[in-house]
């Protein structure tokens, strides 16, 4: 039996059985999620770790990789000081709310954040003073590409670092420059300890940090998307170097391009944007949930039997109501399986029954990543000596 655990992002093991809409008789035969160390991920130019990735051995190896990760948020991280920060992206593709995108983070100090987004069909300001959050949207989803934006500049830096969280590191280069990339994956109980894949595995999310500079370079969640940081002309702002801008991209394809547009010191904090004046409570909590990674295996009947495994990634943002909205395929082995994935993800348990809001709390929407492994599904004939009399 697999066993949810807490990941890297909020995360959880799910063995599927039929698909909906199979008859009876038929045994999916379900993979063991261990497997999918084994399995490498589809070449993409911003795939750093192709081979050589090695398992930390010591605590001194552990302890200099995860240092080497803190040391490259501080570099970066506006939030050591009251700031305001201004940026835009545009996004592109196919999802609903891609286009023009304006935002704004600013903060006097503790206790007191503001936040606003203007772009296609969405506005919203968010102020949360003394743990209530105020806004002027009344809760509903959060577009996908604002969420993924917001992750790339505030979310990233969340690695959760039980024991049981395996760890790899490999040398790489970008653009000519010398890289140290980390490797997260989980460890899932009862699972058979198979040997991890040369390069990076469907398992694993990514962190490359530049050797010379010690900025973070790339940032990968999952296979096929990808996040890279430009500091061609990075701001300085006190002792941090914020990037100038970055890109995500999805399957080799830019869907986002961010610019950094001004950083600055904060207004103070009694200034009026700070006062809730002209917005309703939502709750306790930030609109957004942290995002939450689903492994899953499944038998497909679009497989030839004896045929090997194969492995589908869908990213996509579970609304208030749960409704997976906006989904889309990442990363594929078969494009023949990337519909079927997307439908069912929109009917995974873990979206339909979960993130309940308790009173008082914020209604929330939660980026969702599902890695789901399919295998061929051989149907059987149930006969009277098959069912108990």
């Amino acid at each position: 039996m697999l066993v949810a655990v807490p990941l890297t992002l909020q995360s959880v093991a799910v063995a599927q059985g039929p698909a909906i809409g199979s008859g009876a008789g038929v045994v999916p035969p379900v993979p063991a999620f261990a497997s999918l160390k084994s399995i490498p991920v589809p070449y993409d130019p911003l795939e750093l770790v192709a081979s050589g990735a090695q398992e930390v051995q010591s605590a001194e190896e552990r302890a200099a990789a995860l240092d080497m990760l803190a040391k490259a948020r501080r570099l970066s991280n506006v939030r050591m000081h009251a700031y305001d920060l201004k940026k835009s992206f545009t996004s592109y593709g196919s999802s609903t709310s891609d286009g023009r995108w304006m935002l704004e983070d600013t903060s006097p100090g503790a206790e007191v954040y503001r936040w606003t987004a203007e772009g296609p069909s969405f506005s919203g300001i968010f102020l949360n003073a003394n743990k209530l959050l105020s806004s002027n949207q009344p809760g509903g989803a959060m577009p996908l590409r604002l969420a993924q934006v917001r992750r790339a500049m505030w979310g990233i830096y969340a690695p959760n670092l039980q024991p049981f969280k395996s760890l790899r590191v490999a040398n790489g280069t970008l653009a000519g420059a010398g890289v140290r990339c980390v490797l997260f994956a989980p460890e899932f109980s009862g699972a058979s300890q198979e040997a991890f894949a040369s390069g990076r595995s469907f398992l694993e999310s990514e962190y490359c940090v530049n050797t010379q500079t010690g900025l973070l370079e790339t940032f990968s969640p999952c296979a096929g998307l990808y996040v890279r940081y430009d500091y061609g002309s990075g701001l300085h702002f006190h002792e941090q170097i914020i990037p100038n801008g970055f890109t995500i991209t999805k399957r080799g394809k830019t869907i986002i391009e961010a610019k950094t547009e001004s950083v600055g010191d904060a207004p103070p904090k009694d200034s009026g944007i700070f006062q809730p004046s002209g917005l309703n409570p939502l709750g306790v909590g930030q609109v957004t949930a942290p995002p939450m990674t689903v492994w899953s295996g499944q038998g497909s009947e679009s497989l030839s039997p004896g045929s090997p495994g194969q492995v589908v990634v869908v990213h996509g943002i579970v609304s208030p109501d749960h409704q997976l909205v906006e989904a889309e395929v990442v990363a594929s082995t078969n494009e023949g399986l990337d519909e079927a994935a997307i439908e069912d993800a929109k009917q995974m348990p873990v979206v339909r029954r979960s993130f309940r809001a308790q009173g008082g709390t914020t209604p929330q929407s939660r980026e969702i990543i599902f890695t789901m492994q399919f295998v061929p599904r051989v149907p059987r004939t149930n006969s009277p000596s098959a069912i108990p009399q």
